[in-house]
């Protein structure tokens, strides 16, 4: 068979079916284009789907971080940082003894009848300017503010960092409670002074219970000694 019979037993192919297949073949790629376009679309939606969730991570963790400075701050301030550290990596009790340690009480003299004639809001702001001023100058020489009770406030030195120069900073912040006493001015203008009592011997010193945490210290003979030389 020559190949101008293979031809002619050939289907022929007609104008329409030439216009078809281009018909179809442009369908066909419109349908392609309009996939690419949703899957471009819905790869930005998301990008941004997940640029919004890496934001609001790094809002959260900011609060978080906010949150935590918080915390540290409120620790600290009623813990020496070397015990809210351990506090904070070991569960288990905090106590430690302190060989040679000392340790200063004070209270303000004749505060008993001071407060029943003035109110509460006015003794409350006259003793935080007063212990205000005591902080700072726990922190200028170096000693530890353990806690107050009503007026009276209580510090030691040598502990939790164990310092040779620890009675002397004591007896520097119980001279300078003095001056504070001279020259602060009194609820009622009258001349108010201190009562100060301080010792030196050994003290355990620990962190006692679950709740509203403070360092706690039993001081051996010490703060009994203290208390009872106070004038």
């Amino acid at each position: 068979m020559s190949s101008s019979d293979h031809l002619e037993d050939s289907p022929a192919i007609s104008h329409d079916d030439v216009t078809r297949e281009i018909a179809r073949l442009a369908a066909q790629n419109r349908d392609l284009e309009m996939l690419l376009d949703h899957t471009t679309a819905h790869s930005t939606y998301i990008e941004a789907e997940l640029e919004r969730t890496v934001q609001e991570l790094q809002e959260e963790k900011n609060k978080l971080r906010a949150e935590q400075a918080v915390s540290e701050r409120l620790l600290l301030n009623i813990l020496p940082k070397t015990i809210a550290d351990r506090l904070k990596v070991d569960n288990q009790v905090i106590a430690e003894s302190f060989s040679d340690a000392s340790v200063l009480f004070a209270d303000i003299a004749g505060f008993t009848s001071l407060s029943s004639r003035f109110a509460a809001e006015e003794l409350v702001g006259w003793l935080n300017g007063i212990f205000s001023i005591f902080d700072g100058l726990t922190d200028r020489y170096g000693l530890e503010k353990i806690k107050t009770i009503g007026d009276s406030y209580m510090a030691v030195g040598g502990l939790p960092i164990p310092r040779l120069d620890h009675a002397e900073a004591i007896a520097e912040l119980a001279l300078e409670m003095q001056r504070v006493a001279k020259d602060y001015p009194s609820l009622t203008g009258d001349p108010w002074g201190m009562r100060i009592g301080m010792s030196t011997g050994t003290v355990v010193a620990g962190v006692i219970g679950t709740r509203k945490l403070a360092l706690q210290t039993a001081v051996r003979l010490a703060m009994n000694r203290s208390q009872r030389t106070r004038p």
